[in-house]
């Protein structure tokens, strides 16, 4: 009998001492719910106000949604950014269904809850589900209110970010003649701005999209060249490299790379890859971007039908991912290895692309390395 009262002794002390931790781990996540006013802006908030957005007027029966996210889950799709406060979700629904996007913009406001971050790093992010990337949608610090404010029209998962590391360099850079411009394509962080120097003459800039992928049409005169490539990311972290061209009146398409290495060289310039060229099946797959590009043809990517169509001039082919049937204008191929996506970029067939777009294609056994030329 002694015993047994000497365990409910322990196991009651062993209930007080953790039993507070487990009742926070277990506090759900905070919810307001809201129906729209079909006349005038509805507010809606939570955190005591921390965190409010106000939509115009919508159709009755539009419910509004405010609720916080897992902090654990968000914390790991953020990366090397750091996570300020707690990530929230805005949703939308119409009959039922959530509106990933409205027609008018509506007003966020989110209060930092922390100091000592500075302003320029920090940011609201918009979470785009379906690629995994974040989109800077407010960066505006109030100082006196502590609150970062604006407008935007998508909904779903937000954060409260700070991001204050220098993007990475810029990948499978691209240049193609066109007319008197050299056109500048390539790879960057997703929104990044791109900014174009030859000394400290400003050539240029453009915007990558959600994909990275960025173009740009730039005047030069023939000659050498030493381009500085500012790339400047959402936060407004900044890196820099340079580039070296020549620019001759007739400037003939010839490529060299090597499956396995990121290395490739285009007209004698040394560029890199994101994705390696490799051997599948004993043919050579390339990153389809990059090489059509190089070699003066179009790319076009559809994602309703996961397919690209690559263009030159009177040469149409379109690629579907999965698939080994591809088109050449009204006929059809079978090719050996259906084209696949590693990372974000479209591998298909070396050969069959190079030869269909009228360039010869050579396997050099000894050194292992792929010469394509006009």
């Amino acid at each position: 009998m002694t015993l047994n009262l000497r365990c409910l002794v322990v196991w009651m002390l062993v209930f007080a001492l953790f039993a507070p931790r487990c009742a926070v781990a277990l506090t759900p996540p905070e919810t307001v719910v809201v129906e729209a006013n079909p006349y005038q802006p509805t507010l809606i908030s939570f955190e005591q106000g921390r965190v409010a957005a106000s939509v115009p007027a919508m159709p009755r029966g539009t419910m509004l949604t405010l609720t916080t996210a897992d902090a654990a889950t968000a914390a790991r799709l953020v990366g090397n950014n750091r996570l300020i406060g707690t990530p929230f979700r805005f949703w939308v629904e119409q009959a039922g269904v959530r509106l990933p996007e409205l027609d008018t913009e509506f007003m966020l406001s989110v209060t930092v809850p922390s100091t000592g971050v500075l302003p320029n790093a920090l940011g609201l992010y918009y979470y785009h589900e379906s690629l995994g990337v974040w989109q800077r949608v407010l960066g505006e610090l109030n100082a006196e209110t502590s609150a970062i404010s604006g407008r935007f029209t998508r909904t779903g998962l937000f954060a409260l970010l700070v991001d204050a590391d220098a993007p990475k360099p810029l990948l499978d850079i691209l240049i193609n003649t066109i007319g008197h411009e050299i056109s500048l394509s390539g790879k960057a962080e997703p929104f990044a701005h791109i900014e174009v120097f030859a000394s400290d003459q400003f050539l240029g800039h453009g915007q990558a999209d959600l994909h990275g992928q960025y173009r740009l049409a730039l005047g030069l005169p023939l000659g050498q060249h030493v381009l500085r490539l500012r790339h400047i990311d959402q936060a407004g972290n900044v890196s820099e490299q340079s580039l070296t061209l020549t620019r001759t009146p007739e400037r003939p398409v010839h490529i060299e790379l090597t499956p396995g290495s990121t290395q490739v060289t285009l007209n004698r310039t040394l560029l890199f890859l994101e994705v390696p060229p490799r051997i599948v099946q004993g043919r050579t797959v390339v990153p389809l971007r990059f090489v059509a590009e190089a070699l003066g043809a179009a790319v076009t990517w559809q994602e309703d039908t996961r397919s690209v169509v690559v263009s030159n001039g009177a040469t149409t082919i379109r690629l579907h991912l999965g698939s080994p049937v591809a088109t050449v204008n009204d006929r059809q191929v079978l090719l050996d290895v259906a084209p696949f996506a590693e990372r974000g970029r479209t591998l298909v067939p070396l050969r069959f692309l190079a030869e269909t777009l009228g360039f010869e294609v050579l396997w050099h056994s000894i050194t292992n390395r792929i010469e394509i030329r006009n």
